[in-house]
């Protein structure tokens, strides 16, 4: 698979996640999406998330494989692989980033989306880049970024 296949997946595969914990969310409020199960006749895909962190495995297998033994490697990988993430940042400079990340991803225009937010929010670009913004500022960027892209709602939450 080449590498811009693989991050396509995996930026889908964070929005499916994403998605996931907001209906987890729905049904209780301190309910957190602990794993998701896609694919087709062919393929399978599973996405586990590491618990309290923005990580997830994600494999992709045949749908011929055993279940039982896919889940056992995530387990095994969620083991040893959770000392080896970076910390996780203040969630105000997350969602501004994941914010900035989604409308480059589905703006019209994204090669000039970060030009267009600054304009439009007044907040300074290097700003916006380095997602350093307090939490009004990310209500700004929140309705900036779902006027740009012609919506009321994001699938992102806000702090």
């Amino acid at each position: 698979m080449e590498k811009a296949a693989l991050d396509s997946l995996g930026t889908y595969a964070s929005d499916l996640l994403r998605a996931n914990n907001r209906v987890c969310q729905v049904v209780g409020s301190a309910s957190e999406a602990d794993y998701l199960l896609a694919g087709s006749a062919e393929v399978r895909l599973v996405i586990k998330a590491f618990s309290k962190t923005p990580y997830f495995v994600l494999l992709l297998t045949k749908s011929s494989t055993n279940l039982k033994l896919v889940l056992e490697r995530i387990n095994a990988i969620l083991v040893d692989g959770k000392p080896l993430l970076p910390p996780v940042q203040d969630q105000a400079v997350s969602t501004a980033k994941l914010l900035l990340n989604y409308a480059r991803r589905y703006a019209p225009d994204p090669n000039f989306v970060t030009l267009r937010l600054s304009l439009k929010t007044g907040l300074h670009r290097e700003r916006l880049e380095k997602g350093e913004l307090n939490e009004q500022e990310v209500r700004i960027l929140y309705k900036a970024v779902a006027d740009i892209l012609g919506t009321e709602r994001l699938p992102i939450a806000l702090p």
